[in-house]
């Protein structure tokens, strides 16, 4: 996989170059080939922000943490086989003034509770115009059918 260019289409978040010094440290850890990069991209106050990285390996899930300063690194790592559940919420979300609608963005949380650890769980979210796609980034990189594999793991 080329990160650059699975990066580009984010680069309306940040310039590629901090993208990619976002993911230089997680990726030397992985000890396996990048196989998915996911965004997280949330609805703050300041318009669409991109919160993490998901970089998917064909065993491990990472974390990326966007926010802060360019140069510090947060990341997690975790077994895409402790994955147990696989939760959905979707709806839109209406920006008003008043009564009238300045802006509505679709937004998807997927969240994946993972087992064990107990309680850990991983957080996936999209705010913006094309939720489709998004959610078929997702179920591409980790289809739900992820979660009869934990059960047979166990």
């Amino acid at each position: 996989m080329d990160i650059h260019k699975e990066l580009q289409p984010l680069t309306r978040y940040l310039p590629l170059e901090a993208l990619v010094q976002k993911v230089q440290i997680p990726t030397m850890y992985l000890a396996e080939e990048v196989n998915h990069i996911l965004p997280s991209i949330v609805l703050s106050k300041d318009g669409l922000t991109l919160a993490s990285l998901f970089l998917i390996t064909s065993r491990l899930l990472c974390e990326v943490k966007v926010p802060g300063p360019q140069s510090a690194s947060e990341f997690d790592i975790i077994s895409k086989q402790t994955i147990g559940d696989y939760r959905f919420k979707l709806w839109t979300q209406e920006i008003k003034e008043g009564d009238v609608v300045k802006a509505s963005y679709d937004i998807a949380e997927i969240v994946l509770l993972h087992h064990p650890p107990i309680g850990y769980r991983t957080l996936l979210t999209y705010a913006g115009e094309d939720r489709e796609g998004w959610l078929n980034q997702v179920t591409t990189a980790l289809p739900t059918n992820i979660v009869l594999r934990h059960k047979n793991a166990s």
